[in-house]
């Protein structure tokens, strides 16, 4: 049997949080996840766990789907301010 994996309310938060944001910007340019794991060279599947917030990409996979949605790391893993803010 395999052995699943525990992760912490904090390290889910951040893949869920990956997740969506990498759903849009995939979104913004292709029209399928399928089509897109084919450009990068995965399986539709394995694909499919990164944005299910299920799967974490290794650097290598993370850097290439950087590149081809011309996004950073940040814009995957960071929340983006919010709209109206005001400055002191």
């Amino acid at each position: 049997m395999g052995k699943k994996k525990v992760r912490s309310t904090y390290h889910q938060s951040i893949l869920d949080l990956f997740a969506k944001q990498l759903r849009k910007a995939r979104k913004a340019r292709y029209r399928s996840a399928q089509q897109f794991a084919h450009k990068l060279g995965l399986e539709p599947a394995a694909y499919r766990h990164y944005e299910r917030g299920d799967a974490e990409p290794n650097y290598e996979t993370l850097a290439r789907i950087c590149l081809d949605l011309g996004v950073t790391p940040n814009d995957l893993l960071l929340r983006p301010p919010p709209k109206s803010s005001t400055m002191c």
